[in-house]
């Protein structure tokens, strides 16, 4: 009985190592792929065979066949087969990150039968904000992709909700996928006649774990402890204890050493880089230095206390001055959260003021109409000209000059601005299987030719950006003598330090330059740390304000100059704003050139049950409702410009085949800003777009000009002698003011359509009350009060008919 059990276990073992995890993501700002980096760094901890590391889009390399997965012929064992762990965000309102509509698109092919990934056995983590319509569509749209192609989910499929903490649900999710994965190999194996019997793990019914508002968090597949330590269940279900030093000799404190008396003290001192929170922190965190050393034994209670130091993605390789391998050329886009086919590039040939702004006075921002015309360079120009009205562009930027000299100042080593490398991914980081189809690591997005350092960090990474938890620890490994620096940062990046990192960091905005000058004094980071723990730079987006009908392959756009949380004007709007101004003062010639990106998913066609285009309908007679305060007002200018041209197309048609006109739906703008006189966007051209009949109704609300409320006028007078003021004009005040005839239009049609763009955090959360409100109370007994017009709304979400363009602005949201 002995031998025979070891045979088994040796038996076990090898379909074990036969069957490697593979760890996907989709990620457009780092926290997938962070998130998979981390699930990834740890699959040997718990004796399963680590795959490939990569994002969605290598899929193939991944082991997903171009026709599905191989079929066993009747009565032969079934083969190993890869495990698969999924993470993916959503981007905007349901659309999924550009690395995952590739795959989106083979999981869609209709060339793949039913039960074509029969053997593909997944666990699955969706980020998303409950802020949204569309709650983490992507990894929902994922999911029941490969369930429907026969693939088995391991458990419940878990979605994270940062409008609460995406914690909340990761932690929980990573610490119970390892046991599902020892499980579903376990059971992969009995079932093919070569181990022991195990519990199945087959959980492809049961119900999703959705945590989103004020939903509690479901746990994840098999039980997970407390705050998502790691399971001391795993070796009970076949991995082999972590490696690790006998308990005597490892320093002891759990996970809940540093108490919540200590967390509180240490979040309410003042900023770490004062005298007072340093003193503050010498004398509670020797329990937590003392995890950090059983950390790095790997001690799983004292790991849990920190996030784990990853393994690099790339290591950083210096060229010799002897070396004649050509530099990237200056035309090359450095940072991986742009797709290289999508670049194109564009000159800016006319700017023009659109508010009457004042040095200082912050009361209203500088707007700027900024036209850019394609020259024809990059692999997208040929598709630039074909854009829809609503379609968004990308202006790809760089980190300030100041910045990126003061971040090399600081760099481990000396190195010079100028000193030519390159990025060599590595095979730790999980580049087992080779490449991807297009040629690019598995690890991780590479740079093909060298460049100079100044140049990588003034366009892969975002300097300002703010800074993760793994990143803080894994800066706090280059202090120098420096323990109380180090001790900062660990606190920071801990469990226990989340209100002080929420307070050090989030809140403030701070990237790695401010923490260099501010927090970390003594970090003197390699450049390889740098690269590897920063988020990419990702474009900056705006909204086509124009219509190719009208304009041409010329994009127009709506730039509303920001200040970031330091005070200083926005990466890129400071320097468009620094570029339309030459070119209002000089007429600059030659006019200057910039890089511009399309999205995937403005440029293609759509994936099937995908989120709803911000396009105005092609059908004239739809009714629409368009809600853009503010800048968000840019695409509804090109949903006019182009309905006007339709209009007179059809209707120039019409005459000459002697057929009625066309019907034309109404259609409604409200728009809102602060003054009448300061910042009314596109006057002259709106209220034309009345007096022709483009528009049916134009609403407005001056929020800083007088007395508002639901039914105040657009401007007046504060009532003399008042002692509080009156409630500030916004577009919901006026949506509500015209409740009834809103709520007529929307009923009376199957189709009419609202569209809402602009600030997600306050307008477009009103905008939303309110029309539920308008709803309710007009909407006739059918609609069934509040919640019923709730529901109402949420089905016009899905449908197609309530689409929102909306952003968020750090710190807040912006007035109208």
């Amino acid at each position: 009985m002995v031998a025979a059990a070891a045979a088994g276990a040796t038996s076990l073992e090898a379909y074990r190592a036969a069957s490697p995890v593979h760890v996907l993501y989709g990620s457009e700002t780092g926290n997938a792929e962070e998130i998979s980096r981390t699930i990834h760094a740890a699959l040997g901890d718990h004796g399963l065979t680590p795959g490939v590391l990569s994002p969605m889009k290598a899929y193939a390399a991944a082991g997903f066949a171009p026709a599905g997965m191989p079929a066993t012929p009747p009565g032969e064992a079934s083969p190993p087969r890869p495990l698969y762990v999924l993470v993916t965000s959503t981007t905007g309102d349901g659309d999924p990150p550009e690395n995952v509509r590739p795959f989106l698109r083979y999981l869609r092919r209709k060339d793949l039968p039913a039960g074509a990934l029969g053997g593909v056995r997944y666990a699955l983590l969706g980020l998303g904000d409950t802020n949204y319509e569309n709650f983490c569509a992507a990894g929902k749209r994922v999911d029941g992709a490969l369930r429907k192609l026969g693939a088995v989910r391991l458990g419940p499929r878990a979605d994270a909700d940062d409008a609460v903490g995406l914690e909340a649900v990761v932690e929980p999710f990573i610490a119970s996928v390892y046991p599902l994965l020892v499980e579903a190999v376990a059971a992969a194996a009995a079932t093919a006649g070569e181990g022991a019997p195990a519990a199945a793990t087959d959980e492809a019914t049961a119900p999703v774990a959705a945590v989103g508002g004020a939903t509690a968090p479901e746990r994840v597949g098999a039980a997970a402890p407390a705050n998502g330590a790691p399971s001391a269940a795993a070796p009970a279900n076949g991995a082999p204890p972590a490696a690790g030093v006998a308990v005597d000799a490892v320093p002891a404190m759990a996970a809940a050493a540093v108490t919540t008396a200590a967390a509180a003290t240490a979040a309410s001192a003042p900023p770490a880089v004062d005298a007072a929170a340093a003193s503050v922190l010498d004398a509670e965190m020797a329990d937590l230095v003392a995890a950090v050393a059983a950390a790095e034994l790997a001690d799983p209670a004292a790991a849990a206390t920190v996030p784990p130091l990853l393994p690099p993605r790339a290591e950083v390789e210096h060229m010799s001055p002897s070396d004649a391998t050509p530099v990237a050329p200056a035309s090359a886009v450095l940072t991986p959260a742009v797709e290289a086919n999508t670049v194109f590039t564009a000159t800016l040939t006319a700017a023009t003021r659109l508010t009457d702004d004042v040095e200082g006075d912050d009361s209203v921002k500088r707007v700027w109409h900024l036209e850019l015309t394609p020259t024809g360079e990059g692999a997208a120009a040929a598709s630039a000209a074909a854009y829809h009205p609503g379609d968004a562009f990308g202006v790809v930027t760089a980190n300030r000059d100041e910045d990126v000299a003061a971040v090399l100042g600081r760099l481990a080593g000396g190195l010079s601005g100028d000193e030519v490398v390159r990025l060599v991914p590595t095979k730790d980081a999980g580049a087992t299987a080779g490449t991807a189809p297009n040629g690019t690591s598995m690890a991780g997005e590479a740079i093909a030719a060298p460049t100079t350092v100044r140049r990588l960090l003034a366009e892969r990474v975002d300097l300002g950006g703010v800074l993760k938890k793994s990143a803080l620890r894994a800066l706090a490994e280059h202090c120098g003598d420096d323990s109380a620096t180090r001790r900062r940062l660990l606190f920071l990046s801990s469990r226990a330090g989340k209100a002080a990192y929420r307070r050090t960091i989030t809140d403030a905005g701070r990237g790695l330059t401010r923490l260099l000058a501010e927090v970390a004094p003594s970090c003197a980071p390699p450049l390889g740390t740098v690269l590897d723990v920063l988020p990419p730079l990702p474009p900056r987006w705006y909204s086509a304000a124009s219509a190719p009908a009208v304009d041409g392959a010329v994009l127009h756009v709506a730039l509303s100059v920001v200040t970031t949380a330091d005070g200083r004007p926005g990466l890129a709007s400071g320097s468009l704003d620094a570029l339309a101004s030459a070119v209002l003062a000089r007429g600059d010639d030659p006019p200057p050139v910039l890089r511009l990106v399309r999205r995937t998913a403005d440029a293609e066609d759509d994936i099937p049950g995908g989120a709803p285009r911000f396009r105005p309908p092609t059908d004239l007679s739809v009714p629409l409702v368009m809600v853009g305060p503010g800048t968000g007002v840019a695409p509804f200018r090109g949903f006019l410009r182009a309905r006007r041209a339709t209009v007179a197309a059809a209707t120039t048609a019409a005459a000459a085949a002697g057929r009625a006109p066309p019907t034309v739906g109404d259609a409604w703008l409200f728009f809102g800003c602060r003054y009448e006189a300061r910042d009314y966007l596109y006057r002259e051209e709106l209220e034309g777009y009345l007096a022709d009949g483009t528009l049916t109704q134009l609403v407005t609300a001056f929020s800083r000009d007088g007395s508002g409320g639901a039914d105040a006028p657009t401007t007046g007078a504060t009532t003399a002698g008042a002692t509080a003021p009156p409630p500030r004009n916004y577009v919901q005040a006026q949506l509500r003011a015209r409740g009834a005839a809103v709520a007529a239009l929307l009923t009376a049609s199957d189709t009419a359509t609202v569209y809402v763009c602009g600030d997600g955090a306050g307008m477009a959360a009103g905008v939303h009350d309110a029309l539920v409100e308008v709803l309710a109370a007009h909407g006739g007994q059918a609609v069934g009060g509040v919640a019923g017009a709730a529901a109402v709304v949420a089905g016009w979400a899905k449908a197609g008919r309530y689409v929102r363009d909306i952003w968020y602005w750090g710190g807040g949201g912006e007035e109208e």
